[in-house]
Parts: structure tokens; C-alpha cells; sequence
């Protein structure tokens, strides 16, 4: 993970996320984990690399312990040869 007063924003992130992502400490709870990665999945589709570099978890424990998850109750689609995540779309 970036560290925050590091962080650039290649990705064009709003600022209201980029506060998000600061806020978050090295081991948060699932629930602000999970409400950061909503809020990075409506803004684009992401690689399953990219989000282990903003958010501080590796990519095997974002796949297992939040999208894996979040994928399974629809709120988000993961697929898995292309290791991309994106907002299960209407």
C-alpha cells in the first residue's frame, strides 16, 4: 500500500476517496474495507493488482476476504481470468 503523504492519484480519484483510502488503517474492519472498494468500483473497473495497491491488503486477502464475498451477493462481479473487478451494472 501507498503510504498517504506519497499517495499521487494516477488514477484520477476524487478527493473525498482519496480520504477514504488514507483513513483506512493497515488492518481495518471488513465493513470500511468492503465501503472503500463500493466506492473504488463505481468510479471504474479495477485489476485485482490495482486495488492491492490502494487498499492495505494483499491481492489474495481483498480476493478471499472482501470480493469473493461481495461478488457472491451481486453487489460486484469478479472475473477471474482477468482478475478485473468492476459494479455489477443494471
Amino acid at each position: 500500500m501507498i503510504e498517504p503523504r506519497e499517495r499521487q492519484n494516477p488514477f484520477g480519484l476524487p478527493d473525498t476517496l482519496l480520504r477514504s483510502l488514507d483513513a483506512l488503517s493497515r488492518k481495518p474492519p471488513k465493513d470500511e474495507t468492503r465501503g472503500v472498494l463500493r466506492q473504488l468500483v463505481e468510479q471504474r473497473d479495477w485489476s485485482l493488482e490495482e486495488l492491492a495497491e490502494l487498499l492495505p491488503q494483499s491481492d489474495r486477502s481483498l480476493l478471499n476476504n472482501h470480493i469473493r464475498p461481495l461478488a457472491k451477493t451481486g453487489e460486484l462481479v469478479y472475473d477471474a481470468r482477468s482478475r478485473r473487478v468492476r459494479r455489477r451494472r443494471s
